[in-house]
């Protein structure tokens, strides 16, 4: 059972089904505690390809954004869960 939930991690992105780019994307992580909600019209695909090519440049970009932003907001009191569109 680990390596079924776990199959799509031993592939790169571009040999992901379907359902394993959708669930990945669906699941998140990538956005490192970023409440953000991307444009309908990204290509899921292409952005896994590159988040994965890059992923620590990634995972630096997305954390800076979250705490430029939250430290931005808690100043006017709002909540790192308001989403955001890109």
């Amino acid at each position: 059972m680990v390596t079924a939930c776990n199959h799509h991690k031993s592939k790169t992105p571009d040999e992901w089904s379907e359902k394993e780019l959708q669930d990945w994307y669906s699941k998140g992580e990538w956005k490192k505690g970023w409440a953000t909600i991307p444009n309908k019209m990204v290509n899921k695909k292409e952005f896994a390809h590159l988040y994965y090519e890059n992923q620590v440049r990634w995972n630096k970009a997305f954390q800076l954004l979250v705490n430029r932003i939250w430290q931005s907001w808690k100043k006017e009191g709002r909540s790192l869960k308001t989403p955001i569109f890109w």
